[in-house]
């Protein structure tokens, strides 16, 4: 869905790499629901991160967000991702990268990623505190499957 701040034409593109696969058009009253469809959609997985890019402009703002298309299901099979099942391999990551403290360095981010998934994990579980959205588009990017683990204070009544 779009929201805007008044009424007005939306324009939505659906991109894969640089080819524009659809592209629609809407006038708006402030919000509006857009469905599309993506002819013959290359799903998302740990093994084939295919992800696609949603861009949107009504007059002269522009938002752009990348997204994967799948199936996510469980049951007495396991967690099933397009229907195949999905051995999760995870670990446990601070937010923080080592010496170059807890500022977010992208480079550093998709380094520590790269590597877990280079060593044969396809899952991680954010400590303590949420992940960046640096974490989470590298996790989209390399195949990487994440629980963000989000603890609030707790509240003395």
């Amino acid at each position: 869905s779009v929201k805007t701040s008044g009424a007005g034409k939306v324009d939505l593109e659906i991109l894969d790499g640089d080819e524009v696969i659809v592209c629609r058009e809407q006038e708006t009253g402030g919000q509006t629901a857009m469905v599309v469809d993506i002819p013959n959609a290359k799903l998302w997985s740990t093994e084939s991160p295919n992800l696609y890019t949603c861009r949107v402009r009504y007059g002269a703002d522009e938002e752009t967000v990348t997204f994967g298309v799948r199936t996510l299901a469980w049951g007495k099979d396991g967690i099933l991702i397009n229907g195949k099942r999905e051995i999760i391999r995870g670990a446990c990551i601070h937010h923080d990268n080592g010496v170059l403290g807890a500022a977010c360095w992208p480079d550093a981010v998709e380094r520590k990623i790269r590597l877990l998934k280079e060593n044969g994990y396809n899952a991680i579980r954010s400590a303590h505190n949420p992940c960046s959205k640096a974490l989470l588009d590298v996790c989209d990017k390399l195949g990487v499957l994440v629980m963000d683990e989000y603890i609030l204070p707790h509240t003395c009544i």
